[in-house]
């Protein structure tokens, strides 16, 4: 399988398992905590800062050790016989998986920052499902940021990411 193809399929791979971890507990603990910790948090930084603690951190751990690791792959490159190396070859250092994964997980920390005014008007609405709030700078630009790194891979053949030039880094088959 071309890589054009195995690294989109790695990355939902890893998502969806991240999600598994980060996000179904934050959806049982606002089912069975009676809405926390949406409730209980009344200023917007103390929600960001849950998010932060919840979803952001453990993904960026998530990326940053298992990519410097020894198997030099996350668990969906792994199942997609992808690894990741440095320049050279070797494998990745700590300074070249965070700028990586930094790079990577931009446009998601983008985001969170552009839902603030949601969580300051109280226009997060969880057990209804929905949103109220007018779009901001911060979401239009992650969107932006997003496509980038669509187009620059599929301008790549799937080859390279944005992530991987500036940090350095390339994909590669085992």
């Amino acid at each position: 399988m071309s890589s054009l193809l195995a690294r989109p399929i790695a990355y939902f791979i890893d998502f969806v398992m991240l999600w598994c971890i980060c996000i179904i507990p934050q959806v049982l603990a606002y089912h069975f905590l009676d809405g926390a910790p949406f409730k209980y948090f009344k200023a917007p930084s103390a929600i960001y800062f849950w998010i932060m603690m919840t979803v952001s951190f453990p993904l960026w751990a998530y990326f940053i050790f298992t990519e410097k690791s020894e198997k030099q792959a996350t668990l969906g490159k792994r199942l997609m016989s992808l690894k990741v190396q440095s320049g050279i070859g070797a494998k990745i250092s700590s300074k070249e998986s965070m700028l990586r994964t930094g790079i990577k997980l931009l446009p998601w920390e983008i985001a969170h920052l552009g839902l603030l005014p949601v969580y300051k008007t109280g226009g997060f609405q969880p057990d209804m499902g929905q949103f109220e709030f007018e779009p901001n700078i911060a979401l239009y630009l992650s969107n932006v940021i997003l496509m980038a790194f669509v187009i620059f891979f599929l301008a790549k053949k799937g080859k390279q990411t944005i992530h991987d030039s500036i940090s350095g880094t390339e994909v590669i088959k085992v």
